[in-house]
């Protein structure tokens, strides 16, 4: 059962990165959150978000699937969100 409270931060993190450009968003994981393009799969596996390699390459080590970058930086902003002491403690 969710609480109407944590909704509206989950909406609010899927609204604050669907306004954000591509390149915003790789910009906000590499700087906000401080994870390097070379840690991005290991990331995305620590917030149990699927993950398509390139179509490219064997062994993908930079270019990923923005969808999967805005499905973690909505987590990563999620967790941030939620981070933040409520009114009352």
């Amino acid at each position: 059962m969710s609480h109407c409270v944590n909704d509206r931060i989950v909406d609010d993190a899927i609204m604050t990165v669907a306004n954000l450009t591509d390149d915003q968003v790789c910009d906000a994981v590499n700087f906000d959150y401080g994870i390097k393009m070379y840690d991005v799969k290991q990331a995305l596996i620590d917030h149990k978000i699927d993950f398509k390699n390139c179509k490219w390459c064997k062994d993908c080590k930079g270019h990923w699937d923005m969808d999967s970058m805005r499905d973690l930086l909505v987590s990563l902003t999620f967790d941030n969100l939620m981070s933040r002491p409520g009114p009352h403690g």
